[in-house]
């Protein structure tokens, strides 16, 4: 918990031209790579709705899209897709209600983790507020009671729902880590019972839906999130790596979806 940094300039590989490419080049990026991500991004852009979003009733589809322009470095002042950028986010901004509540954990989630990143990266102050409200419902829903000890410190699918399941929990987890680097307060026992909570679906090597287990979407899920949270370090994850390094992806087999998540 402890171990999740705090605010800071994390995105400096994504708007800095010389450490962008420095990046691309330690990671294998190439002109040939860098074409089809603006080639996505075009079309993204092309199939955007006049009010912002990409589709309308999920704002999560919107939250997705939108990360995929921050992810690449782009602005609200970008010479060709700032305006993508700036709808993008104001539509964003104006889904969360009083409350915070999006009423979907996948949108909460997703939703947040857009709004951080777009403060952080545009430093717009209107983000700010409807940020630690979608925050602050999430750290609530941490909490809810009855929950079985497998549960604990979970989520699942709607802010008062009884039981946990890591899918869910991993987005929250993510939002979590990307308000926190955007200078919301969050207390560092939220991401110590978050850590608690992945450790209980970790069995036989790897991390499973709602339980110990080991399939490979909630492995990948599972170890991202013990990093993201301070625990790169544990050998446990070194298992849960052997799992997916063990993972035969074969795209043209059409295969299962755990090859995306």
């Amino acid at each position: 918990g402890g171990g999740v940094p705090g605010p800071g300039d994390i995105f400096r590989n994504r708007i800095d031209p010389e450490r962008r490419k420095l990046a691309l080049k330690i990671n294998n990026g190439s002109d040939r790579t860098e074409a089809s991500v603006l080639a996505g991004l075009r079309w993204l852009r092309a199939n955007q709705k006049p009010d912002g979003s990409w589709d309308g009733p999920n704002p999560a589809v919107t939250g997705l899209a939108t990360l995929a322009f921050l992810g690449h470095g782009e602005t609200a002042d970008s010479p060709e897709f700032g305006r993508t950028i700036s709808s993008g986010l104001h539509y964003l901004r104006t889904c969360v209600p009083a409350n915070g509540n999006l009423g979907n954990m996948y949108h909460q989630g997703i939703v947040g983790i857009a709004l951080a990143e777009g403060l952080e990266l545009t430093g717009a102050p209107v983000l700010r507020e409807p940020l630690e409200r979608v925050i602050h419902v999430i750290v609530e829903a941490q909490n809810t009671p009855k929950k079985s000890a497998q549960d604990k410190w979970g989520w699942r699918y709607t802010p008062t729902h009884d039981t946990s399941d890591l899918s869910v929990s991993g987005w929250q987890i993510m939002a979590l880590k990307s308000a926190r680097h955007a200078g919301v307060p969050i207390a560092d026992e939220v991401f110590d019972h978050a850590a608690d909570y992945v450790w209980n679906q970790y069995g036989s090597g790897g991390f499973g839906y709602s339980g110990p287990g080991a399939t490979a979407a909630m492995t990948g899920v599972g170890v991202l999130c013990e990093i993201f949270l301070g625990h790169g370090k544990d050998r446990r994850l070194d298992k849960a790596l052997d799992l997916l390094n063990g993972v035969k992806i074969d795209w043209d087999a059409g295969g299962p979806g755990f090859y995306l998540y």
